[in-house]
């Protein structure tokens, strides 16, 4: 029996070894087309331009460097143009015949130079202009600040040149020059009460007195006098652009006789 199961092994065993082994059933590999990727069209906004540095600044550096040329070229121009001295403008002889004394002005001037000089001088008619130290006649402003310090602003405003006039040495005549007659008449009698105290570091003033109405060598005038009927201070107009004020009524006609 154990033969017989051996034999019918190698039977089988035969049997399997020419028998062919079935073939493996082939696999279907179905692919699956896969989509491409879809891409959506977004219109994106243009980027503006922008500007550009480099042209803009060469224009800069061009447009300082021309200012910069036109302003050197200006100070050689000027400085090497020649300044002319200032010439004092020419003294106008507003009395014919007079001479013409210059006082310069330095910080030792008070009304005192002027009495002083007026007594230096000898017969005739002198005319006496402050100038400064430049040979320039003194603005009215600054005549008035050492004469008559506290003269009314609106006198002085109608005034353009001063002047102070000696008859044969006499107590010096102010010349006040102006444009408006009716304007500068309204001031004086307007400051008339206080007229003869702003000139009294030049003329006597009195302790009682009033303003008369006179006329003297045809000349209407305005006449400080006392109770005793002494004449202090008097002014008159002796054209449409000049006033005279002198000390006393004898100074005033002294020189409209001249």
């Amino acid at each position: 029996i154990v033969e017989k199961d051996e034999a019918q092994e190698l039977i089988d065993n035969r049997w399997d070894s020419d028998r062919k082994p079935e073939p493996e059933p082939e696999k279907i590999v179905i692919s699956t087309p896969t989509a491409a990727p879809q891409t959506a069209d977004i219109n994106l906004p243009e980027r503006p331009a922008l500007p550009d540095t480099n042209h803009a600044s060469f224009y800069l550096v061009l447009a300082s460097a021309l200012i910069v040329f036109l302003l050197v070229l200006g100070y050689l121009l000027l400085s090497q143009t020649p300044t002319e001295t200032a010439q004092p403008a020419p003294i106008a002889d507003t009395m014919p015949g007079s001479t013409i004394v210059v006082l310069p002005v330095d910080n030792t001037f008070t009304p005192d130079s002027i009495l002083e000089a007026a007594a230096s001088e000898g017969s005739g008619v002198t005319q006496f202009i402050l100038e400064n130290s430049d040979g320039v006649v003194l603005p009215t402003a600054l005549t008035f600040s050492l004469i008559t310090p506290d003269l009314p602003d609106g006198i002085q405003q109608q005034v353009t040149d001063v002047r102070f006039i000696t008859v044969d040495g006499s107590t010096p005549i102010t010349q006040l020059s102006f444009i408006n007659q009716s304007a500068m008449q309204g001031e004086l009698l307007v400051s008339e009460a206080e007229l003869a105290q702003h000139f009294s570091a030049l003329y006597e003033q009195p302790t009682q007195a009033s303003f008369i109405d006179q006329q003297v060598e045809g000349v209407d005038v305005r006449v400080l006098t006392s109770d005793l009927g002494q004449s202090y201070l008097t002014y008159g107009f002796i054209d449409s652009q000049t006033v005279l004020i002198a000390g006393s009524l004898e100074d005033f006609a002294a020189l409209v006789r001249n």
